[in-house]
């Protein structure tokens, strides 16, 4: 693996992104108002390492924010993530 030959990772997400990554491993929580912002790329986050319990976190969070302004974004990431939550979460938003 190039990161253990170098001694260095490279993280494609901003660096909020990354800190509150670290937050969640570290204290196992995010704030509400910081899961508003960047629940979507934590989510991603919680795949790409697999932390389950961020993933589901994320999940049930972005699930019970679906509204009409958001579900487009959501629908797609649900499918990238391969997330039969989210995407019955936008099923569900787009039959109000």
């Amino acid at each position: 693996m190039k990161e253990g030959l170098e001694k260095k990772m490279t993280i494609d997400f901003e660096p909020q992104i990354v800190k509150l990554f670290l937050s969640y491993i570290y204290k196992g929580a995010i704030q509400e108002d910081d899961l508003k912002c960047y629940a979507l790329d934590l989510l991603q986050m919680g795949k790409m390492y697999d932390i389950g319990s961020l993933f589901e976190f994320c999940e049930n969070f972005i699930v019970s924010n679906i509204n009409s302004d958001n579900v487009g974004d959501v629908y797609k990431i649900a499918k990238l993530m391969e997330s039969e939550k989210l995407i019955q979460g936008c099923n569900a938003c787009y039959k109000r």
